[in-house]
């Protein structure tokens, strides 16, 4: 048997009502009819005196139980019907509402988890101010501590202005105590096309009635005010005028966010920060609903809107470019044989391919709105965030290919080697993706912000499923980038090493340098450093040359790079494919291009053989004309061939 409390007020435990649980004929359980025979139908003055035991039963909020919240939740439900009626009915049940208010943050999310107290007690206000007769030209006014409501019917026959509203959230407070003041355009009213508008306000001096369930303990702040604003009948969206208010900053030196609550989550969608500074920030809305700021976890610098829309902008050419780029350089390394034999070649393929998909994903999250279609946003934002980490994937491999190939002195074979690569660094975030989506019944990928990416909400979900890994990436990136470079970037000697003159590092080099830097995506670290004084600066970096790393490949690996451009005039003058590294061969005649090409193809084999036995006299790497024996370039033969036979070709680093 399961037992409640009379849904019409009653305030002791003895009169419930109750319903069995019986078997029926198939043996299955099943639930009877509720039996009601102990409750009765309250008269206003019950109604009045409930009330009042309610009031006095809940002063002291602070000491609520979560089944006590739910309990007095239920019997306001049973009373609300007779607050449209009496006053002070009405004042009674806003101020019971308003010692809950006080109640304990996890006893309030635990009671709302579980019987969605809090949704229910916002409903029941809302539903007064709905249902409350109203004369023209009159308010209804009701204040409380922790709540201020206020219903007008404000006719644009005799009164044209804006109105508005600045609550008293107690007496002789004033708007730093208040905390929220709140302008709604004639404009605005006037699209109703009625002569009498009934406007509803309620405001809140905590959130702790709007706290989402995925929300982090360090993005609750239950001392944030909150509004709600509505125009009864009218549903108030996309304003050409926006609705302005103003709600007071409860911490300095944080970011504070212009929001408004959708049901479930805090949305920006359709809010604007203005303004943010001192001590109130400054919001514009183009439509009605619940209203309020939030702040970022980490206390930071704001960007203001004008870094804001310049980023934004630059994200879309640079990413617009990068997508050219990116296309150009997959055409190019496809078609040509004498490219894509290396496996660094390979690997740049691979690369390239997933970040072009990244760049289209991205485009499509930018102009994709959760409002228009939450099945299209959620796909969107599964599809950022796996191409995202297997362009990760992909730039690490490129930097342990990168390792191997200038760092460790010997190489194992390795065969099927871009399968085996295809499968680590395609396959792992599609697992991790899988993972993501099936914990929390695609929750993760519910953001209830304005872009479709995986929720910040789902704490766990971001930092395992995306920031942890992309990190730890970066590290070893960064780590490789920095050897690498050391090799590149060393000085070279003019004469013998001990006594000869060391020359500047070229510019040759430098550019090496810099290729590396952009293929292993060592410019992302520059986000998460974005923080406090150093973020307006950071962020353009960061921007500027992730947005653009798919063009900066093309022009190191396409535009700039010598084997690419002798590949494309070859294939214009011969309509044939360059199938080898090297040199056009002759076309006088085709005896002497086959010859050219032999010829070729035995010095390569003659080079390569040579170099193995470094002890013979005749070796390159003992003829050099560097005493330490190395070549203008400042590599020795034998780094040149062990890096051709891992696929890297140094010489795209020093000759592009």
């Amino acid at each position: 048997m399961a037992k409640s409390i009379c849904p019409h007020g009653s305030t002791t435990t003895i009169e419930e009502v109750f319903r069995m649980c019986r078997v029926d004929s198939r043996g299955l359980p099943k639930w009877a009819t509720p039996n009601t025979m102990h409750c009765k139908q309250l008269t206003a003055s019950e109604a009045d005196m409930a009330l009042r035991n309610l009031v006095a039963y809940t002063g002291d909020g602070v000491h609520l139980t979560s089944q006590e919240v739910a309990n007095v939740t239920n019997q306001l439900e049973g009373l609300a019907a007779y607050a449209v009626d009496d006053v002070k009915i009405a004042k009674d049940m806003t101020m019971v509402i308003s010692n809950l208010l006080e109640a304990r943050e996890s006893v309030l999310i635990e009671s709302n988890h579980n019987n969605h107290s809090s949704e229910r007690l916002v409903e029941l206000l809302h539903e007064y101010t709905e249902d409350v007769p109203m004369n023209t030209n009159s308010n209804a006014t009701i204040e409380t501590k922790n709540i201020n409501i206020m219903v007008v019917n404000h006719s644009l026959t005799d009164n044209h202005k804006d109105f508005h509203y600045q609550p008293y959230l107690s007496h002789n407070s004033s708007f730093e105590q208040g905390g929220i003041s709140m302008i709604v355009p004639a404009d605005v009213m006037r699209q109703t096309k009625e002569s009498n508008v009934r406007l509803h306000f309620i405001a809140y001096r905590t959130s702790a009635f709007f706290i989402p369930e995925a929300a982090a303990p360090e993005e609750v702040v239950l001392k944030q005010r909150v509004v709600t604003a509505e125009i009864r009948g009218k549903t108030i969206a996309n304003l050409s005028t926006p609705i302005k208010y103003n709600v007071v900053n409860i911490e300095n030196g944080r970011n504070h966010t212009c929001v408004y609550w959708n049901d479930t989550d805090w949305s920006t969608e359709g809010v604007y920060t203005v303004s943010t500074g001192g001590n109130k920030t400054e919001c514009h809305t183009t439509h009605l609903t619940s209203f309020a700021i939030l702040m970022d976890p980490v206390p930071s610098y704001e960007l203001d809107e004008v870094h804001d829309k310049a980023m934004t902008y630059i994200s879309y050419i640079g990413c617009a470019v990068s997508i050219f780029g990116l296309a150009v350089t997959i055409v190019t390394y496809s078609m040509f044989r004498s490219l894509n034999r290396e496996k660094s070649s390979r690997i740049l393929l691979n690369m390239c391919v997933s970040m072009l998909l990244m760049n289209v994903a991205f485009l499509m999250m930018a102009e994709t709105t959760k409002s228009e279609s939450s099945a299209l946003c959620t796909t969107i934002a599964i599809l950022l965030h796996y191409f995202l980490l297997t362009s990760l994937m992909w730039m690490l491999t490129e930097a342990i290919n990168m390792y191997h190939a200038l760092i460790t002195v010997f190489t194992t074979y390795s065969s099927q080697f871009i399968l085996r690569r295809c499968v680590i660094a395609w396959g792992i975030p599609l697992l991790v993706v899988a993972i993501t989506m099936g914990v929390n019944k695609m929750d993760n990928y519910n953001s209830k912000t304005d872009f479709c990416f995986i929720s910040h909400a789902s704490t766990i979900a971001f930092y395992i499923a995306l920031l942890g890994p992309a990190c730890c990436i970066l590290i070893i990136n960064t780590v490789v980038f920095t050897l690498v470079a050391r090799v590149i970037l060393k000085p070279k000697f003019r004469g013998h090493p001990n006594g000869g003159r060391r020359e500047k590092v070229t510019p040759t080099q430098v550019r090496g340098a810099f290729t590396v830097m952009v293929l292993l995506g060592v410019t992302w670290v520059f986000g998460p450093v974005a923080i406090n004084e150093s973020k307006v600066v950071f962020n353009y970096i960061f921007v500027v040359l992730n947005s653009l790393q798919g063009f900066l490949i093309f022009v190191f690996r396409c535009l700039i790079n010598t084997e690419v451009r002798l590949s494309w005039l070859y294939l214009l003058k011969t309509g044939k494919f360059k199938r080898r590294r090297g040199p056009i061969p002759s076309t006088t005649d085709s005896s002497s291009s086959s010859k050219a090409l032999h010829d070729s193809r035995i010095n390569n084999c003659s080079t390569i053989d040579s170099t193995v036995d470094t002890n013979s006299p005749q070796s390159p790497r003992n003829s050099v004309q560097n005493g330490n024996g190395r070549d203008s370039n400042g590599f020795s033969e034998y780094d040149k061939n062990k890096n051709k036979q891992n696929g890297l070709g140094v010489d795209n680093f020093t000759k592009i």
